[in-house]
């Protein structure tokens, strides 16, 4: 069994969205059974609180 745990920090850093399409393509080549998923909000464009 392929496990993976992914601290997100809620998507607040620099350049989020060129990691998350590294991320799905490390995902996708990794092919996981089991993805983990810590500190996710709604969207990247949340305000900080």
């Amino acid at each position: 069994m392929r496990l993976l745990t992914l601290n997100c920090h809620s998507w607040m850093e620099e350049d989020q969205v060129e990691k998350i399409k590294y991320l799905a393509k490390i995902i996708k080549e990794n092919q996981y059974d089991v993805i983990a998923l810590q500190e996710v909000s709604q969207s990247i464009k949340e305000d900080i609180i």
